[in-house]
């Protein structure tokens, strides 16, 4: 072999090893990651099952906690006879006796919000809706409510109901006075900083509910302004304007 021949042996070899080096190093830099095996298909479905079944629990955990109990105090005519009274829940099956004291008051609950009913040997008395925050929005038959306490009467009560006109601000107050000595009482104030409904007067409703029915004098100030008739189970209206003219 002449030195031509060695020399381009040699050359011939140094490319090879460069060739292979470059080969080793792009193979190094561009590694791609081994693929993940994907879990079976059964294994994927057990282990959503157990997820959502977690979730399930965590929110049936939540509602039980976020649903508040509160106590509705009952009030009623303590000479009358309120044996076999009970509570009636949402659910018709839901039942509890009801016990008034001497004083005939009761404390209902823990009671959710909802709709319930108070029943006297299986005769339905009435109706109310109980808020999450204690207070009663509805309240129909023999029961009434000032938006507190619930009240049971003997007979189906009426409420009275004043529509106002008021000319000036300042405090108005008012009581309704029946021949047989029921008398009631209810005010409303208007203060120097309110805004004039339009027309430049203000205009309020103030309501009596829980009256017997009958004839009654409406006074404002001490003085009578109209007389109002209500009639059992219904709302009766006046209407008034009192101010400054």
């Amino acid at each position: 072999m002449n030195s031509y021949s060695i020399r381009l042996a040699c050359v011939g070899a140094v490319i090879g090893v460069l060739t292979l080096t470059a080969a080793a190093l792009g193979g190094a830099g561009n590694k791609t990651p081994a693929a993940k095996k994907t879990p079976p298909a059964s294994a994927v479905s057990a282990q959503a099952g157990e997820g959502l079944q977690e979730l399930a629990q965590t929110e049936d955990r939540s509602v039980s906690v976020m649903l508040p109990t509160v106590l509705l105090a009952l009030r009623a005519d303590p000479a009358l006879d309120w044996s076999g009274l009970t509570l009636c829940g949402p659910e018709e099956q839901d039942t509890a006796a009801v016990t008034l004291d001497a004083d005939g008051d009761a404390s209902l609950g823990p009671l959710c919000a909802g709709r319930y009913s108070l029943r006297k040997d299986g005769v339905l008395l009435g109706e109310f809706v109980l808020n999450e925050n204690a207070s009663v929005a509805i309240a129909s038959g023999r029961l009434w409510t000032d938006g507190e306490l619930l009240y049971l009467e003997k007979d189906i009560p009426s409420e009275a109901e004043l529509r106002l006109t008021l000319t000036a601000r300042g405090y108005y107050s008012f009581l309704l006075e029946s021949e047989e000595g029921v008398s009631r009482a209810g005010a409303v104030f208007i203060p120097d900083t309110a805004a004039w409904d339009p027309g430049g007067v203000f205009l309020r409703t103030l309501r009596f509910p829980g009256l017997p029915a009958g004839k009654y004098r409406v006074l404002c100030g001490g003085r009578t302004v109209a007389e109002i008739v209500t009639k059992r189970g219904e709302v009766s209206a006046v209407e008034l304007r009192l101010g400054g003219d």
